[in-house]
């Protein structure tokens, strides 16, 4: 401190430039200004009673001679020491407007009295801004309670005024943002520093506050110190600053300034090298709304100071500025060690705690001696023993003296201390002793009341790293978390300024030790206090009486620091009552200040007290401001100056009291000439004014010395006369405003006022009355008076001319007139006439002009001149009939027509050329006109009738669609619509019969009333026939709004692919139909021809070179649009300018005439293509929602699967178009994209799953057949398969199983797609290899079909190109891999897709053979995916190297295993999410079917499949007539095989999937049995496959059985009816058809359900519920009856054959008994059944019996007549099982899953038979 001085003291000696340098030391605190003030001058420290002398001014007197500004400050008050506050005002005075005067109330004052003086020193402003200031203080009594209460519970209003002062509107980054002030974002991003202290939470509850204490401020109309300084900087940055640099510049306490605050230094001073000195400590920032650290200030002064100093042009360094490091006073005079020891300790928590928030300084040491800081042990009463309990009731007790203190945590803490301690001791808080010294210090409670409470705990963990601990200390305590130890940072620094207030002594003294002793425990172990019991004798050591003088000092040095209360009671001790007074004033008007807002009455009251406390101890300075507080101006006004002796401030009092005479005296009495005239104009006291005007001018003297004085008076009797002139012109009394108007003292002055005023009749009588007529008529002109001027002009100066004009300007045509032939002015004259009307006056002057000018040519060019503007005048008025009345005196025809084209009058000359007979040039006049029926109308009268009649229907069409708010669509009727349709077809009747037809048709589609689809077909085909387009894209148009106006309930439905796509539609609409068909066929027609109109509208303007000319003129009709050749250009006139899709165009028309204009070629073109293209879409798009309605009713109606995929794959036929033909925004895309996407989920009902439905059979459809060829449903599934291979990463073995099924499914796809697929399979070897086989196969396949299509001999070979690839050994090999893959993968294969493919599979083994077995959905996929005409050679399928054996046997393994395996089958079906109770069943029928096709092919398996059906886990899933015709019979006489070929067929039959046997090769053997028997070589051709395999509905196709040449024909007979017999089933439901072979529709699970109905009737039979049987057994004989027929021939037919016994099988004898037997009793039982009464004839009993014994002969006898159907020789040849092979290299392809599945299969194939392996 000692050096920093004496460099202070150096540069006030020195001299820079003979100037002496200025100083500028700014003080937070008043009280060491003035130690500096003497100091800094060369004397010595004042003494305390001068210091006290000093101080007894109060802040606006102690500064009343220094400007609020930087300019103008006299150089005597160098060096400058103000206040911070001070300062602030300084600098608003110097940059521009003031920040008040954003305050209404302040505004005024302003004007008055801070815009002569430049100073703030009103007493009345200074009231406002005390109470608009928002202080810590103010922020909690009137802010803190009104906001929400779950914001505020868990904040501090102290910490929160902080953080909104210091950082949101005062800090570093504060500074850099655009308003000065923190977004929530960057505040609470704060959080994240190291130095911060608040979580993000607490600091969005602090930002929420924020915003709601500055909405609040801004109703309030109140500001805060930081609003304040934001101002200058946004100000400062704008605008320079004027005035007095400063060299030097010195800040004391700066800890309490934020850094905002500090930053303004900088445009005071620019010596940033060594001009600049901050004096404070960082550990006693406990001021509210300040959080300070040195090194922000090093920050800041580099970053704002020096870097920003480089570009000033006030700087001129030649180098770069430093820094000095932060100089540390480290030596203390005021404090003894101990103290100082005690106080470091409490910096090192700071230190090693938040580091951040504080400087590291070197410790301070001092070489004054004192007392170790005592703690007082805990004790409840020892304020009571310190005191005595005299204390309380008033007793004569010594106490505390004036250098004594107790000090406390906060105000309630004070207000409890003081009860015990009365007027005994001063009681301060913290806070509010800050910057306040004592000799000796009691620090009660502190720790006590802290809201740590035992958070102190967490010093243990300071002390522990510091290994300070003791055994004795706590084991258990926190370490720091900034979430918990928020406040412990205040609460230090508090500490540390408690600690450092006193000089000498300092006690610490706690009721409780519950939360201290960490604390204590702390410095006990430091050694840094000593520890003593509070007794009497103590106490006594403790108290210190005090002089009166000293009592006087500490209530004096009190009250600086605005401590009333405490102040009073020193001067109470003192005994000085005046001070005691000034005190208690002082202290009621701060009382007053926080009661202002929650008791006005009760504030006014209180205030009222001090100022008359204060007016009655002589401080009339104070009276007054308390009284200008109250608003009781006047009061205020007669105290500043009766008393103050301040006319200036009682002047501004008076003035705010409107006590205007009042303030003119004192204004007068001051000699302050402006504010005392003011204050006359302001209370209307003119004459008072002119008073004081006139004593001012007498008293100032007459030399030249005060000239400048005599003009500065007149100058401000002229404003003051000017002011009393506006204020009777406010009043509106002009009479008394005139009187003071003639008293100014110039003509000029009265212009310039009257104008300024827009008094201009005033002062056009003044003109006029002092002879000033040219300045007369200038204002008459101003004022807008013509007239008048024009008869000054003509009357006072003689000027025809200009008065002529000036008549003419005021319209008074007549006068001017008159005006202009007096001076000769002719053709001015004429004009005026035709402007005014006055055509007959006109005609006069004319009349005699000729009369006196030679030549009749001129004559005659002046009399057509006037008389067009005559008739101009006459179009003007829209007089239009007056205005012909001139046109026709018009001399010529081209003179009338060139005025009427001129002004646009285009109709009234149609009228004249009509009227005349020019049709021609009426008709183009139309024409020009765009009135197109006006011109058909006169076309007609020409005789252009054809052309008449075209023009009307171009018309109605583009009118009709283009009408007001129209769209183009649909046709809307309009006025004189009927008429023109009409008038059209009256003018075609008269062309010619063919040309009215056409017309009749076009009137037809082109009305608005409703016309059937019926008509719209008849339209539609005429146009087909005579190329019209008009009617057909309307017929069109029509006919889809018919369609898509149906419900969806009207639409028919169709059951077949349609071939004739045209004539089912025209079918359909013939009949008012319609259907999803007949809707995608006139959509398509439709599309078709917008598209070509829009390949017109690409080559519009090539019209000779364009194959769309044919939709040209359609299109041009469509739009409205009219080309015209004009002048060799080319025009299109638009015919309705107003039609919507004009508007689109946004285009600047090019105007043709009055009522047509054009557009440019391209860009008709090109919004005519928009609206196309958006017509097509919107359309399409309307269809689309059409079809997806009726998509989802198939779906909710059950509609057959054909239905439905139909509609699917009209929807990406619809979305396809719509995505390939346009390019708009992205919704159709990603509705076409989430299509696909469905489509590729198996958990939706897609296309994919209708192709491969779970349940095959359900496909089996000749419809669905006929729909999967097709190109859309082939295109459909490559997107499928697109989709499958278009996601990221590897394929999965469900995508590459899906991609496969599809290509296997539908045939090969196209090159691109295959090389796309190719490459996706890359990584998959075995799938690779095999598509790669299959591509070179499909294309092998493809052209052996053509070339037996074409009878190329050469086809049925295959060179070695083809058998390098094996197909079959690819595809069993990437089966194999899939197979062994881990099937709980991602999107492992399904099983329907596995399935799938090996039935695939086994198809291409089985073209090895001759012949071979299959079913109908396998061999008919295979057809699909030929994609041929004719059937392939069987050695281009097959084209294998591996045994066939190898194959079936792996294939065998795998249908073992998941038979068996139940369980993991289950799982892999629901991975796959498929639901398994549906799924299982039809998986389980599909694997036995495969097993059932390996042994009929093979010859094999039988012992496997019996093993299998045996198993009740896999049987109970097959259907049960299935199994009822499979299951084996043990006929040991008859064969040992358990099933037989019939067997199989029924079994496939009753399930819906038909056996198939295929013939490949002529000399395969042929079978008699009733199976759908299929020979490629005789029927090569798939057509005609196909149509076996669907025989026309209706029609009798009936297979007959095949057997081989050298069998007997009569077995044909036994052999047909034997198997007719068998399949006849007794069981059948009632109501459900039996079939036989002949074809007529069987469902063996039907039979199956009669026969379980049956047995119940048998069991029912002894029930006592005859009701219940008698019902049952009516159903059964109704059905029973109903086939009684079929029975008895079925019977004859099993009669006759059982006559032949040779052909019967040997040892058959049996068999033939037991079915003669049978025989018997099927026809009694026919003859039962045959009887009218059942019930009544009591043959129940015996039916039973026959049934019972019937079901019992059944599964013999159906072995014995099945074998009847099949050759011995050729049955064994394929029923029978192989001989035994050795273990071959298949037997480890497949994985086994389950040790125990394994064994059941093992012992499958060691059981029956001699199937071993």
């Amino acid at each position: 401190m000692n050096s920093s001085s004496k460099s202070i003291h150096t540069s006030n000696r020195c001299v820079v430039g003979g100037k002496l340098c200025e100083i500028w030391w700014i003080f937070p605190s008043s009280s060491f200004c003035h130690y500096m003030i003497h100091f800094a001058c060369g004397g010595n420290f004042p003494s305390e009673a001068r210091l006290n002398d000093a101080q007894d001014v109060e802040e606006i007197e102690q500064f009343k001679d220094i400007p609020d500004s930087f300019v103008g400050i006299p150089s005597e008050k160098y060096p400058l020491v103000i206040t911070f506050h001070k300062f602030l005002m300084m600098l608003d005075g110097t940059i521009g407007d003031s920040y008040f005067r954003r305050f209404p109330e302040m505004m005024k004052i302003m004007d008055f009295s801070v815009g002569i003086s430049g100073n703030f020193r009103s007493a009345v402003l200074q009231s406002l801004l005390r109470m608009k200031e928002v202080n810590y203080e103010r922020f909690c009594f009137h802010y803190w309670p009104h906001f929400n209460s779950q914001l505020t519970k868990n904040l501090d209003s102290s910490r929160t005024f902080t953080e909104i002062i210091s950082h949101i509107k005062g800090g570093l980054l504060a500074g850099e943002a655009p308003d000065g002030k923190l977004s929530r974002q960057e505040y609470v991003s704060m959080s994240n520093s190291r130095a911060s202290t608040l979580s993000s939470d607490e600091r969005e509850l602090i930002y929420t506050v924020f915003q709601a204490y500055e909405k609040k401020k801004l109703l309030r109309g109140e500001f805060d110190l930081s609003d304040f300084v934001i101002d200058l900087h946004l100000r400062l940055k704008c605008k320079s600053l004027d005035g007095d640099k400063m060299d030097f510049v010195y800040i004391d306490e700066v800890q309490d300034l934020a850094m905002s605050q500090i930053a303004l230094f900088k445009y005071i001073c620019k010596n940033v090298d060594e001009g600049f000195v901050f004096s404070g400590d960082t550990a006693q920032t406990i001021a509210r709304g300040t959080d300070f650290r040195f090194e922000d200030i090093r920050s800041l002064f580099y970053n704002e100071f020096i870097m920003k100093s480089k570009s000033d042009k006030y700087v001129e360094r030649k180098e770069k500025g430093r820094i000095s490091e932060v100089f540390n006073l480290h030596q203390n005079f005021r404090t003894h060690a101990g103290v100082l020891k005690l106080a470091q300790s409490v910096t090192d928590l700071l230190y090693q705690f938040f580091p951040q928030s504080v400087d590291i300084l070197r410790p301070e040491i001092s070489f004054i001696y004192g007392e170790a800081p005592v703690l007082l042990k805990p004790n409840e009463s020892a304020i009571e023993i310190i005191f005595g309990k005299t204390a309380k009731t008033g007793g004569k007790v010594v106490g505390f003296g004036a250098e004594q203190v107790i000090l406390v945590r906060d105000d309630s803490a004070r207000e409890g201390i003081s009860r015990d301690v009365g007027n005994h001791a001063l009681v301060l808080t913290i806070l509010e002793c800050k910057g306040l010294e004592f000799q000796d210090v009691l620090l009660y409670n502190f720790f006590s009341l802290s809201p740590l409470k035992n958070q102190w705990r967490v010093v243990y963990d300071f002390m522990e790293i510091k290994d300070l601990c003791h055994s004795c200390f706590p084991r258990c305590f926190p370490s720091l978390s900034h979430a918990r130890h928020s406040i412990l940072c205040s609460e230090l620094k508090q500490l540390y300024v408690a600690i450092t207030r006193t000089r000498q002594r300092l006690w610490i003294c706690e009721d409780s030790e519950e939360f201290a002793s960490p604390m204590f425990d702390f410095w006990k172990k430091l050694g840094l206090v000593q520890v003593k019991e509070v007794d009497e004798s103590f106490s006594q050591t403790m108290l210190m009486a005090s002089s009166p003088a000293e009592w006087k000092s500490r209530g004096i040095k009190l009250y600086r620091e605005n401590q009333y209360h405490m102040a009073t009671m020193c001067f109470e001790r003192a005994g000085d009552t005046n001070w005691e007074k000034r005190a208690k004033a002082a202290g009621l008007r701060a009382t007053a200040d926080q009661l202002r807002e929650s008791n006005p009455q009760e504030a006014c009251t209180i205030l009222r007290q001090a100022a008359e406390l204060f007016d009655f101890i002589g401080r009339a300075q104070s009276a007054a401001e308390c009284f200008c507080d109250l608003g009781d101006y006047e009061r205020a006004g007669r105290i500043y100056f009766d008393k103050c002796r301040d006319p200036k401030t009682a002047g501004d009092c008076f003035s705010s009291a409107k006590s205007y005479k009042l303030a003119a005296k004192a204004y007068a009495d001051g000699n302050y000439l402006f504010e005392c005239l003011s204050a006359c104009t302001q209370g209307n006291l003119f004459e008072l004014g002119r008073q004081y005007i006139k004593k001012w001018k007498q008293a100032a003297p007459g030399d030249n010395g005060t000239a400048k004085q005599s003009k500065e008076i007149e100058k401000v009797e002229q404003e003051f006369l000017e002011g009393c002139a506006l204020s009777y012109y406010k009043l509106k009394d002009h009479k008394s405003m005139i009187k003071y108007v003639r008293a100014f003292l110039t003509m000029d002055s009265r212009r310039k006022f009257l104008k300024s005023i827009g008094c201009l009749d005033e002062l056009l009588l003044l003109e006029e009355e002092f002879g000033n007529f040219k300045e007369a008529v200038e204002i008459a002109k101003l004022r807008g008076d013509y007239e008048r001027a024009g008869r000054i002009y003509f009357d006072k100066c003689g000027d025809p001319k200009k008065a002529g004009d000036c008549f003419t300007s005021a319209r008074s045509y007549e006068l001017a007139a008159k005006a202009y032939a007096d001076g000769n002015y002719f053709l001015e004259c004429l004009s005026v006439c035709t402007q005014g009307n006055l055509f007959e006056l006109g005609r006069q002057y004319i009349t005699k002009w000729k009369q006196n000018a030679p030549g009749e040519n001129e004559i005659e060019k002046t009399e057509q001149e006037f008389l067009e503007s005559c008739a101009l005048s006459y179009y003007k008025l829209k007089d239009f009939k007056s205005m012909i009345k001139y046109v026709r005196a018009f001399l010529s025809m081209d003179s009338r027509r060139n005025f009427l084209k001129s002004i646009g009058c285009i109709d009234e000359l149609l009228l004249l050329e009509e009227e005349l007979g020019n049709l021609e040039e009426a008709i183009e006049i139309a024409k020009l006109r765009g009135d197109l029926p006006r011109e058909a109308d006169l076309l007609g009268k020409a005789g252009h009738l054809k052309e008449a009649s075209l023009l009307i229907i171009s018309f109605v069409l583009h009118h009709s669609l283009w009408v007001t708010g129209n769209r183009g669509w649909p046709v809307r009727p309009f006025r004189q619509k009927q008429m023109l349709l009409k008038k059209a077809m009256s003018f075609a009747q008269e062309e010619s019969n063919e040309f009215y037809e056409r017309i009749r048709i076009e009137v037809e589609v082109l009305s608005h009333k409703h016309i059937s689809l019926h008509e719209l077909l008849q339209s539609l085909t005429y146009s087909e026939q005579c190329k019209n387009l008009t009617v057909e894209l309307i017929s069109l148009r029509r006919i889809l709004d018919a369609h898509l106006d149906c419900t969806t309930r009207k639409f028919e439905w169709e059951d077949e692919l349609q071939v004739d796509m045209k004539k089912h539609s025209e079918d359909k609409i013939s009949l008012n139909q319609v259907s999803v068909s007949s809707l995608m066929y006139f959509w398509d027609m439709w599309r078709r021809n917008m598209s070509n109109i829009m390949q017109y509208l690409k080559t519009v303007e090539k019209p000779d070179d364009n194959e769309w000319l044919e939709y040209g003129e359609f299109c041009l009709n469509y739009f409205g649009v009219r080309r015209q050749v004009i002048n060799s250009n080319v025009a299109y006139i638009l015919l309705n300018p107003d039609a919507e899709w004009v508007k689109t165009t946004g285009s600047v028309f090019k105007q043709q005439s009055k009522n047509q204009v054009s557009i440019d070629g391209q860009k008709f073109a090109c919004a005519a293509f928009s609206h196309c293209q958006a017509e097509v879409v919107s359309v399409s798009l309307k269809v689309l929602d059409t079809v997806e309605a009726l998509y989802k009713l198939s779906i909710r109606e059950s509609f057959s699967l054909f239905c439905q995929s139909m509609c699917l794959i009209d929807i990406y036929q619809l979305m396809k178009f719509l995505t390939e033909s346009f390019k708009f925004n992205d919704s159709v895309e990603r509705r076409l994209e989430n299509f696909l996407w469905t489509v590729a989920n198996s958990n939706s009902i897609t296309y994919f799953i209708y192709v491969f439905p779970l349940d095959c059979c359900k496909s089996l459809v000749e419809n669905m057949i006929s729909l999967r060829k097709t190109e859309l449903s082939r295109s459909l599934l490559e997107e499928v398969i697109v989709d499958n291979i278009s996601s990221k990463g590897d394929l999965t073995y469900g995508q590459i199983g899906r991609v496969v099924m599809i290509w296997l499914g539908s045939g090969k796809p196209t090159d691109d797609l295959y090389t796309k697929i190719a490459k996706r399979f890359e990584k998959n070897f075995s799938w690779r290899a095999f598509i790669d086989s299959l591509q070179v196969s499909s294309s092998r396949l493809s052209g052996i079909t053509e070339s037996r299509s074409l009878g190329d001999p050469s086809s049925n070979t295959s060179g070695e190109d083809w058998k390098k690839f094996s197909l079959i050994d690819s595809f069993h090999e990437a089966l194999r891999d899939t197979y062994l893959a881990n099937w709980r993968s991602y999107d492992y294969i399904s099983p329907d897709c596995l399935i799938y493919l090996v039935e695939r599979l086994l198809l291409f083994v089985f073209h090895s053979k001759d012949y071979f077995f299959t079913t109908k959905y396998s061999f008919v996929e295979w057809l699909i995916y030929l994609k041929a005409d004719m059937y392939p050679d069987a050695s281009s399928v097959a084209d294998t190297q591996l045994s066939p054996e190898i194959i079936f046997d792996s294939v065998v393994m795998m249908v073992e295993q998941f038979l068996f395996n139940k369980r993991e089958t289950a799982s892999w079906i629901a991975k796959s999410k498929i639901d398994v109770n549906q799924y299982h069943p039809l998986l389980a029928l599909r694997l036995v079917v495969i097993l059932c096709l390996l042994h009929l092919n093979s010859g094999k398996y039988s012992n496997v499949l019996s093993h299998l059906l045996d198993q009740s886990h896999i049987s109970s899933q097959l259907p049960m007539p299935f199994i009822q015709a499979l299951k084996p019979r043990r006929m040991l006489d008859l064969t040992q095989d358990w099933f037989s070929l019939n067997a199989t067929v029924e079994a496939f039959s009753r399930i819906g999937n038909p056996l198939v046997i295929v013939h490949l090769r002529e000399n395969s053997p042929k079978f008699g049995c009733p199976a759908i028997i299929i020979d490629t070589a005789s029927t090569p051709r798939i057509d005609d496959i196909m149509r076996n395999l669907f025989p026309k509905q209706g029609s009798y196709h009936q297979q007959r059985p095949m057997v081989e040449p050298n069998a007997p024909n009569l077995c044909e007979g036994l052999v047909h009816n034997a198997e007719s017999l068998m399949s006849i089933d007794i069981s059948a439901a009632p109501g459900q058809k039996m079939s036989t072979d002949s074809g007529t529709e069987s469902n063996p699970q039907m039979y199956s359900a009669i026969s379980e109905k049956i047995s119940d009737v048998q069991i029912s039979s002894c029930s006592p519920n005859l009701s219940q049987f008698k019902e049952g057994l009516e159903e059964s004989i109704s059905f029973l009856t109903r086939f009684q027929e079929e029975l008895e021939e079925s019977t004859s037919s099993l009669t006759a054959g059982l006559n032949v016994k040779k052909f019967l099988p040997c040892g058959s004898v049996n068999q033939f008994s037991e079915a003669s037997s049978m025989l018997d009793e099927i026809k009694q039982f026919i003859s039962l059944v045959d009887a009218s009464d059942i019930i009544q004839t009591g043959n129940l009993q015996e039916i039973g019996s026959l049934l019972k014994s019937l079901q019992s002969k059944r599964p013999r006898l159906e072995a014995f007549l099945n074998h009847l159907i099949v050759p011995r020789e050729t049955a064994s040849g394929i029923v029978s099982d192989a001989e035994p092979k050795e273990e071959n290299d298949g037997k480890n392809l497949f994985r086994g899953t389950d040790n125990n599945d394994n064994n059941k299969a093992s012992q499958s194939k060691q059981g029956k038979g001699n199937n071993k392996k």
